[in-house]
């Protein structure tokens, strides 16, 4: 029997190492290690916003903006997670109003850092803040 060939995305596929035919191929279940489910972390950071942050699961989080501008404030927020290294976490979102966040979280020295942009009366600002988190 002839082997047949395609190239796509840059690689050199053979039927020698596809399925056979009515044969089910499950991929292999990739585990990702992220903060565990329910973690409850209070973040200070150094601009005077404080939240308290729940770590749902890999892809939620609730938040309660304790001090600073959005005091108050709270949202249950879909995320983009991953582990980056060990206990280093890198959470990203888009909130309804517009605001975006990118939070490196390291569980290892207990800090937090977190890029944001937001909508104001005078245009798009950013926010670069870094504070420590505590276990709540």
């Amino acid at each position: 029997a002839r082997s047949r060939t395609s190239v796509g995305y840059g690689f050199l596929i053979t039927d020698s190492i596809l399925p056979r035919e009515g044969v089910s191929v499950k991929p292999a279940a990739v585990q990702i290690p992220m903060v565990p489910n329910g973690t409850k972390l209070h973040l200070a950071y150094e601009t005077g916003y404080e939240f308290d942050v729940e770590y749902i699961d890999p892809t939620s989080i609730h938040w309660v903006c304790t001090a600073g501008p959005a005091a108050g404030r709270s949202e249950t927020e879909t995320v983009h997670s991953r582990e980056v290294a060990p206990g280093l976490y890198w959470y990203n979102w888009l909130e309804p109003a517009g605001t975006t966040v990118s939070q490196l979280l390291d569980l290892n020295t207990s800090r937090v850092t977190a890029f944001m942009t937001f909508d104001t009366s005078d245009g798009k600002k950013s926010l670069f803040h870094s504070g420590p988190v505590t276990r709540i």
